[in-house]
């Protein structure tokens, strides 16, 4: 429906009403964006940090919106590729 956000913070279809219970796999996808975003150099490695926390802890799809809202679409990247970046924030962060 217009103006409901998914959990990546995009608009949706119906059944995404923010007050819905997030899904582990909900949960999974924003983690995913949000660690392509810090890859991008969008998020620093102590704000990808704070919300990373925030959605693994995330009751609904409301509060997960909540975290990408001010992030772009990931441009159709997969979760392999989000696995590579959180390896690279991983290095830097050793080195830091």
């Amino acid at each position: 429906m217009p103006g409901e956000s998914s959990p990546a913070g995009k608009h949706s279809g119906p059944g995404s009403a923010p007050e819905l219970r997030a899904s582990h796999a909900d949960r999974d996808r924003v983690a995913d964006v949000l660690r392509i975003a810090a890859g991008d150099g969008m998020l620093t490695a102590d704000e990808l940090d704070e919300r990373l926390e925030a959605a693994l802890t995330a009751r609904t799809r409301g509060e997960l919106a909540v975290l990408t809202a001010d992030l772009p679409d990931t441009g159709g990247r997969t979760t392999a590729e989000a696995a590579k970046v959180k390896d690279v924030i991983r290095i830097q962060q050793a080195h830091s």
